[in-house]
């Protein structure tokens, strides 16, 4: 009897900061030369990262536990929006200039009192929430991952979100 696979996870851990020791994370294109660091772009190898099992799979979920971005927002409302990315989905209408919204951000008061002058910064988990389904025909190869902080508008990017880096940690659930 052929054994059939249930389910497997799978994380990414992904920075903006281009300081860090492991460039396999380090963005490589930066949409706005200003400095925002709204939109990142990281080219991922697939293959590698899920060593070849997602093949084994119909159907990828994804979530997400998003930390950082500290600084001191003026308007708190403005700063609402969506962590979009350009993972293909038949199961979500596209709503933004990239076709799905992995989840609502926003800012919140820092809890690390040692920050300097930034009150508030960016921790959003959809960890425990069903998250978004995906294409799983898209995680195959070396692709460009492009990460965008939308406004609440859908179409244009959370403007001066950010000068500070942030960090995102994508959580891969492969099913059948």
């Amino acid at each position: 009897m052929e054994k059939k696979e249930t389910e497997e996870v799978y994380t990414l851990l992904l920075t903006t900061s281009n300081t860090n020791t492991n460039k396999a994370n380090n963005p490589v294109y930066r949409n706005d030369a200003s400095g925002n660091l709204t939109t990142e772009i990281w080219e991922v190898d697939y293959d590698n990262l899920f060593k070849g099992r997602q093949k084994l799979f119909k159907y990828c979920r994804v979530r997400f536990n998003l930390m950082g971005a500290a600084a001191t927002y003026a308007s708190w409302v403005s700063q609402t929006g969506y962590l979009c990315a350009n993972f293909a989905s038949n199961y979500n209408a596209p709503t933004t200039n990239l076709p799905t919204i992995l989840g609502l951000v926003y800012p919140k008061t820092n809890p690390n009192t040692a920050a300097g002058g930034n009150p508030q910064c960016y921790i959003v988990s959809t960890l425990e929430e069903i998250g978004v389904d995906i294409n799983i025909e898209q995680l195959y190869g070396r692709q460009l991952l492009n990460l965008q902080l939308i406004n609440d508008d859908s179409f244009s990017i959370i403007k001066n979100v950010t000068l500070n880096d942030w960090t995102v940690m994508l959580h891969f659930t492969f099913y059948n």
